[in-house]
């Protein structure tokens, strides 16, 4: 990591994606300093990281939901939608938004696929208390 934003081609199996999103609806212009990381699963079985990104770059457009967070992992590609000294709405609740890192993991019925994307994700925690301590 470099100014808090990923710079590695890939984490465990996965090729990283850096598309820092611009402040809007769900991405407020906030700065934080984390001192957790929180980690949610995506909730919609078999949407790859890039649906999910996609997904948060329309509602920081259009508000139509307020959620936002800085990963979106799956088991061939991590998204990075946020610097991590800036704050997201994933934690539901001010204060956890304003201290933590979110991950968001993709489901997927397939076990196999399911087990990289957590692997990925793992790889990616180790980087992030790596470097924020």
């Amino acid at each position: 990591m470099i100014n808090n934003r990923l710079n590695e081609a890939t984490i465990g199996s996965a090729k990283v994606i850096v598309d820092i999103l611009p402040a809007g609806e769900v991405i407020p212009d906030t700065k934080i300093t984390p001192t957790s990381i929180t980690i949610h699963n995506t909730g919609n079985i078999g949407a790859a990281a890039w649906n999910n990104h996609n997904y948060m770059k329309n509602c920081n457009k259009s508000g139509d939901r307020i959620a936002s967070w800085h990963f979106t992992v799956d088991d061939k590609e991590i998204y990075q939608a946020q610097s991590t000294n800036y704050k997201c709405y994933h934690a539901g609740c001010t204060n956890g938004n304003n201290t933590s890192i979110g991950i968001e993991i993709c489901m997927f019925d397939d076990a196999e696929r399911q087990k990289k994307a957590y692997l990925n994700a793992i790889e990616l925690v180790k980087i992030l208390i790596k470097y924020h301590g």
